[in-house]
C-alpha cells in the first residue's frame, strides 16, 4: 500500500515542478477540500497550480475544466473532476468512483485505478513516465513552433487525428483547452476502455 507520503516523494523525485501560474490558496482548499485526493493536496500545497518538466502536464483546478470532461466522461458519471491534463490535452479525471485516462486525439477513455496514491505515486511517481509516448519530443517540437502554453492552453493538431489527420503530417497549434477537448469528443464516437 502506498502512502499519501511515500506518492508524494516518488512524484517529487521523478518530476520538477515549473512555477505556479497560480497559488493554491485557503479559499481553493475550502472548495476543493472533500473532491481532490489527499495526494493532490500534498503537492498544491508545496508548489501551487503548475505544469511539471516544463509543460510536459499540469495539475488542474477541476472547476476550470469541468465542460471539457464531461463532454469525455459518461452522462451518469456522479464527478468529472480533470486533476491532471498533459500539453496536448490527455486528461487525468476522476468520476467519483475511478480515475479515467483520456485521449482525445485517439477517442479512447480508458478506466484505471480507484487509487490515487498508487496512480500519483507508481504511476506518475516515475520519470518519463507521461501519458503518452512521445510527449516530451512532441511538446518540445510543439513550444519551438507555436510558443510555450498558458494555464488553460494545450496544443492541438489540425487536422484532427479523428478526422483522418496524422501526428507526423499534421500542424501544430496553441488552443484553448476545454473549447479544443469538447470540439475533440464530437469528431468520432469515445471507445471505453475499462482496466
Amino acid at each position: 500500500m502506498i502512502t499519501v507520503a511515500k506518492a508524494d516523494k516518488a512524484f517529487r523525485a521523478a518530476h520538477k515542478p515549473d512555477p505556479a501560474y497560480r497559488a493554491f490558496s485557503a479559499k481553493d482548499r475550502k472548495r476543493l477540500g472533500k473532491r481532490l485526493p489527499e495526494i493532490m493536496l500534498s503537492l498544491l500545497d508545496r508548489g501551487g497550480w503548475c505544469s511539471y518538466d516544463d509543460q510536459l502536464f499540469w495539475l488542474c483546478d477541476p472547476d476550470d475544466w469541468e465542460k471539457a470532461a464531461r463532454a469525455w466522461l459518461p452522462e451518469e458519471a456522479t464527478a468529472c473532476d480533470v486533476l491532471v491534463r498533459s500539453s496536448f490535452g490527455d486528461l487525468l479525471v476522476w468520476d467519483g468512483e475511478r480515475f479515467w485516462l483520456v485521449l482525445p486525439h485517439l477517442s479512447q477513455r480508458i478506466g484505471q485505478t480507484s487509487d490515487p496514491n498508487w496512480l500519483f505515486g507508481s504511476v506518475l511517481g516515475k520519470a518519463g513516465v507521461h501519458f503518452h509516448g512521445d510527449l516530451a519530443d512532441e511538446t518540445a517540437a510543439a513550444r519551438k513552433a507555436c510558443g510555450p502554453l498558458e494555464w488553460d492552453q494545450i496544443y492541438n493538431y489540425a487536422p484532427a487525428l479523428a478526422l483522418g489527420g496524422s501526428a507526423a503530417d499534421a500542424e501544430i497549434a496553441r488552443e484553448k483547452g476545454v473549447v479544443a477537448l469538447s470540439i475533440l469528443s464530437q469528431l468520432a464516437p469515445i471507445e471505453a476502455i475499462v482496466f
